[in-house]
């Protein structure tokens, strides 16, 4: 289950405004074709249960209050994976449960259980001011950390399905903050992506949290870690670990281990010795690969973009160094000219015996002056010019992603759509299925002939709209045999919800069947081979 506090009006509209939109939207009132998808509506301190008396209510409730906050309304909403169908009772019971951590028992609220989508969701529409005319701030300001947990706990209450989401976990029945280790950073998570390989920060992660935690001071910390190969450093006003030629943020390993932290539990910072060998321990992690997802072609990307931009600092250098050159010669020009103007200027200005006309020699120098001046203006632009068109300013090209140099490489001769599959840990998988007038929306059966990841799974067809879902068993609590959904096929699109290696390959083989017919051993029923790979984002 997940819990979702909807985004406050941005146009600050409060009061009846604000309960009109809200309770007509989670109510349908203005679409009445959808007043069918709604199963089921109750209400909270509100005597006329209807939603024109509803609304009434809530607004006469706050014409009776001071308002001073436009956001006088909070829109709360619970939903459910697509495979899960809870009791409605559970379902008031989890709203209750909810208005209750929030600190909005008592006040007004109109809740509206929908069909209307895959997932069975409720949206809770409730006045932020109390019967005492008080206004309530909901969750104490954390109404976001607060319903995710919520949502963990209700899912240990009525036994539901495990979702991740949030700064809360379930370990060993038990909802707790989630891990600083396990978050990484963009560049980490896309190296992991795209390689396969977990990155030196999750590396880190894995070792140094440990260091820390047991060492009493620098030293120790300097000594233990240069038994792994990493070396810790102060940048700044922060601290760097070095580690394979890599350098990661310490305060990337958690916020307890930032550098400001660790100064105040062992000291002034204290640099490594010189004695310290820093030789990592073969059996080092840093020694060993730890494969994740396997990908072949990220190595070749990577070297490309390498090569890509290096040839483009290179350009730059050269450019910068006609350009350097240039103005070294224009600012040796000028400082000569200006040293023969001066000794010029004092020859004039020195006593002279005999008389001469000191007006019009004046005007003589001034006249040479502008005119040499002009002369050497044109040479040095004559110079200039040649500069800039042999080197002219060359735009920035930024190398293409990952996916659209995949994109191009599908054009080339002898292309190995098998090559380039990933799965991409940042969302959910699109994959492309056969032609819709095939009729394989979705997978038909046979396309799964011969594809023994997914033989591990048991496969579930919906009754309503012809889902395939993939159900591996579990065992939830007090050790019930529980089945959860690892993912399902929507189509035009399988999302994955259990995010193992098993599931993963599994959904890659089913995308690589639907978008290319292979292993369906069929010979007709428009199995048609595309020449586009599949991807799983």
């Amino acid at each position: 289950m997940l819990g979702i506090v909807a985004e406050r009006r941005r146009d600050r509209a409060g009061g009846a405004r604000s309960v009109t939109d809200i309770v007509s939207y989670i109510m349908r009132l203005r679409d009445e074709a959808k007043e069918e998808k709604i199963l089921d509506v109750w209400y909270r301190n509100i005597l006329d249960e209807s939603p024109q008396g509803a609304m009434y209510e809530m607004k006469f409730h706050l014409a009776q209050c001071s308002v001073r906050t436009p956001y006088c309304m909070e829109h709360l909403i619970l939903t459910w994976p697509a495979n899960e169908n809870p009791k409605v009772d559970d379902i008031k019971g989890a709203a209750d449960y909810v208005l209750e951590k929030m600190g909005l028992s008592d006040n007004q609220a109109v809740m509206s259980l929908h069909k209307d989508t895959n997932n069975l969701h409720l949206h809770m529409a409730v006045n932020r001011y109390n019967s005492n005319h008080k206004l309530v701030d909901t969750g104490g300001g954390w109404y976001v950390n607060l319903m995710h947990k919520c949502s963990r706990e209700l899912e240990l209450r009525y036994d539901w399905q495990f979702q991740t989401g949030g700064i809360y976990e379930i370990q060993d029945d038990e909802v707790v903050k989630a891990s600083e280790k396990t978050r990484i950073s963009r560049g980490a998570k896309n190296f992991e992506t795209y390689t396969g390989q977990a990155s030196e920060e999750r590396k880190l992660q894995m070792v140094c949290s440990k260091i820390f935690n047991l060492a009493k001071s620098w030293p120790e910390i300097h000594e233990e870690l240069a038994k792994q190969g990493v070396v810790l450093n102060q940048k700044g006003s922060g601290g760097i670990l070095l580690v394979n030629n890599i350098e990661v943020k310490l305060s990337s390993i958690g916020r307890d281990y930032s550098f400001g932290r660790l100064v105040k539990k062992f000291g002034e910072f204290e640099p490594a010795k010189d004695d310290i060998s820093v030789k990592p321990d073969p059996a080092s992690i840093f020694n060993q690969a730890m494969p994740i997802i396997a990908t072949n072609s990220w190595a070749e990307y990577t070297e490309a973009r390498k090569i890509h931009y290096e040839r483009y600092q290179e350009y730059k250098n050269k450019r910068q160094e006609a350009i350097d050159k240039y103005r070294l010669l224009r600012n040796k020009t000028v400082d000569e000219l200006a040293e023969k103007f001066e000794k010029e200027w004092q020859i004039f200005n020195a006593p002279k015996d005999t008389f001469y006309n000191k007006r019009q020699e004046y005007k003589y120098i001034v006249a040479k002056h502008r005119s040499e001046q002009y002369r050497m203006k044109k040479s040095l632009g004559k110079v200039k010019n040649e500069v800039y068109s042999s080197w002219p300013a060359r735009p920035y090209i930024k190398f293409p992603s990952y996916q659209q140099w995949l994109d191009s490489r599908r054009d080339q001769q002898n292309y190995n759509a098998d090559y380039d599959l990933y799965y991409n840990r940042r969302s959910m998988g699109v994959i492309e299925p056969l032609d819709e007038n095939a009729g394989q929306d979705p997978a038909a059966a046979y396309l799964l002939i011969g594809l023994a990841g997914i033989q591990n799974f048991r496969m579930n067809r919906s009754v309503d709209k012809g889902y395939l879902y993939f159900e591996q068993t579990n065992f939830g609590l007090n050790g019930v045999e529980k089945n959860d959904v690892a993912f399902v096929d929507y189509g035009k699109l399988v999302k994955i919800y259990i995010e193992s290696d098993e599931a993963i390959l599994a959904a890659m083989q089913l995308g690589k069947a639907k978008a290319q017919g292979l292993g369906s051993g069929n010979q007709g029923g428009g199995c048609h081979r595309r020449t586009a790979s599949p991807k799983i984002y």
